[in-house]
């Protein structure tokens, strides 16, 4: 391949998207910054097994509010809400496995999370599945 048929696929606006698709995780990325600020009775109730809690302290970590996401933390606060068959917590870490954010990107563990949300009935989780398999990811 030569300098002007490599310069011309970068013309074509399906490699121009998929290059945009793969880029997203690294340029949604917040700059550095501070770390999260945790409320303590949030934490405690959390630390107790109360899921709703769970996902709050989650969605403070994946967000990170005014301060930098930390993934990591989110993705094992999601997985213990998951764990006690919260939906929204299943999906949320399906996510993550889908995105490779704050976990190794594993599309047969994001598969798994969104097929246990979607049998216990979330809609989201349906359509995102279908889609899945449409495209053949299936585990």
């Amino acid at each position: 391949m030569n300098i002007r048929s490599a310069c011309s696929l970068f013309r074509s606006p399906l490699l121009l998207a998929l290059i945009a698709l793969a880029l997203m995780p690294v340029l949604a990325q917040a700059p550095p910054s501070q770390t999260v600020t945790v409320d303590p009775a949030l934490l405690a109730k959390a630390s107790s097994g109360d899921a709703a809690a769970q996902i709050q302290l989650a969605d403070l970590y994946a967000t990170g509010g005014a301060t930098k996401p930390d993934y990591k933390q989110a993705a094992a606060w999601y997985r213990k809400a998951a764990e006690q068959n919260n939906t929204a917590a299943q999906v949320h870490l399906a996510d993550l496995y889908r995105d490779g954010r704050g976990v190794p990107r594993d599309m047969a563990q994001a598969t798994d999370w969104y097929r246990k949300a979607a049998e216990l009935g979330d809609a989201s989780a349906q359509g995102t599945l279908g889609i899945l398999y449409s495209v053949g990811c299936s585990a």
